[in-house]
């Protein structure tokens, strides 16, 4: 993917530095996929909150919809336990907040279908 959007601004992957390319592959790419996922939910007009840091106060789009970061885990629990869907978009399956929502018996949450989870944790597979 980093290589067919470089390719489109007339450069390559190719001897680019490994910081720049990691910038592209972490943040940039999971930046798209974050705003194409919270604007389909959007656009189902069934409601939406967003918790985490501040930086989704700077996409004029979402901002309406972040209700700050949720310090402490009585919070998250809360938070995971009143919703219908928790969404999880991050680079791993394994990222505690995944632990967390299910320690909170919270609703069921979506997560990245690209990522598969660490063959020690002995999650089954179900692919959809």
């Amino acid at each position: 993917i980093v290589d067919i959007f470089l390719q489109t601004q007339g450069s390559s992957a190719q001897g680019a530095p490994e910081h720049l390319l990691r910038l592209f592959r972490e943040e940039f790419i999971r930046a798209s996929n974050r705003a194409r996922l919270i604007k389909a939910i959007l656009s189902l007009r069934v409601g939406c909150r967003i918790y985490g840091m501040g930086e989704w106060t700077t996409w004029k789009d979402f901002a309406p919809y972040y209700c700050g970061p949720l310090p402490t885990m009585e919070g998250n629990y809360e938070i995971f336990r009143s919703t219908l869907l928790n969404i999880h978009n991050g680079g791993t399956i394994s990222h505690p907040r995944t632990f967390e929502c299910m320690a909170a018996f919270g609703g069921p949450m979506l997560a990245n279908r690209i990522q598969m989870p660490d063959t020690s944790l002995d999650f089954e597979a179900n692919p959809f």
